[in-house]
C-alpha cells in the first residue's frame, strides 16, 4: 500500500490517497475526506457498528416514465410515491446503519438519489443513512444532450459518501472496452454490483423487458428482497 495526493470532489481539498494493487495488476484509490466525502475508484468495504442494512435502486428510464422534464405530472406522482415508501423503510429501520446505493442513469437511478439527498438532510436527518453513487465507468454522462441531466450527475458525485467506479473492479470487468469507457454490457455489471452489495432491491418497474427487468431477474437469482413499484399504476 501507498500513498498520493488526491483532490477531493466535494470540497477541493487535497487529501491523502491510500493506492494499492491487487493481483491482476490493477491499482485501488480510496480517500476519506475531513469534509466527510469519500471516494473509491474500485472495490472497497466500509465496516459500521451495530445494525446495518443496505438498499439498492433500479428503474425505468424517462420514456417508460413522464419523460425527461421532472416536473411533470407523472414524474412528480412517481417521486411522491417513491419518497414515501423511503419515508416509511428509514422509520422501519431507525437506530440502524442505513445504505443506499443508486446507479447514476437518468430516470429512476437520479430521482432515487435526490429523494434520499433531501431525506437525510431535512425529515430523516437524525438517521445513520448513506448514500452510494455506483457509476458503471467514468463518462457515463459522455453523450448525454442535456446540461442539467450532466450537471445534476456531477453535484451527485460531490453529494454521495462513495463514489464508485464499478469497470475499475476486476469481478466486473466481464467486457472488452478500456475502463472509463462506455460499453452496453457495463450497465448491467453495475447493476449486479450494486445487487451483490445490498440486502433489498427497491424495483420502480412496470413489468416489461429491458435493463431493470435483468436486474430484478439477477436480484431473484441471489435471493434479494425486492420490493416492487409499478409507475403504470401510479395514479397522476
Amino acid at each position: 500500500m501507498s500513498k498520493q495526493t488526491w483532490t477531493c470532489r466535494k470540497c477541493g481539498q487535497s487529501v491523502e490517497a491510500e493506492t494499492w494493487s491487487e493481483d491482476v495488476g490493477l491499482v485501488e484509490y480510496l480517500y476519506k475526506c475531513s469534509c466527510g466525502h469519500a471516494e473509491h475508484w474500485a472495490y472497497g468495504q466500509y465496516e459500521y457498528g451495530g445494525p446495518e442494512i443496505t438498499f439498492c435502486f433500479t428503474g425505468h428510464r424517462p420514456d417508460k416514465l413522464g419523460g425527461y422534464d421532472w416536473s411533470t405530472p407523472k414524474n412528480q406522482a412517481v417521486i411522491k410515491v417513491l419518497r414515501s415508501k423511503l419515508i416509511t423503510l428509514i422509520s422501519e429501520h431507525t437506530g440502524e446503519s442505513i445504505t443506499f446505493i443508486c446507479g447514476g442513469a437518468l430516470g429512476i437511478d437520479q430521482m432515487s438519489f435526490e429523494i434520499v439527498q433531501e431525506l437525510r438532510t431535512t425529515v430523516c436527518k437524525d438517521e445513520n443513512i448513506r448514500l452510494v453513487l455506483a457509476m458503471p465507468f467514468e463518462k457515463q454522462d459522455a453523450n448525454w444532450y442535456n446540461k442539467k441531466d450532466v450537471e445534476k450527475l456531477r453535484q451527485q458525485r460531490c453529494q454521495a459518501d462513495e463514489v464508485v467506479l464499478v469497470d475499475t473492479i476486476p469481478k466486473y470487468q466481464r467486457h472488452t472496452s478500456p475502463i472509463g469507457t462506455y460499453h452496453p454490457l457495463k450497465m448491467q455489471l453495475r447493476n449486479e454490483y450494486m445487487v451483490d452489495r445490498s440486502d433489498v432491491v427497491m424495483a420502480v418497474w412496470n413489468g416489461t423487458k429491458g435493463g431493470t427487468a435483468n436486474c430484478v431477474t439477477y436480484a431473484k437469482k441471489k435471493g434479494k428482497e425486492i420490493i416492487q413499484i409499478n409507475p403504470d399504476e401510479i395514479q397522476v
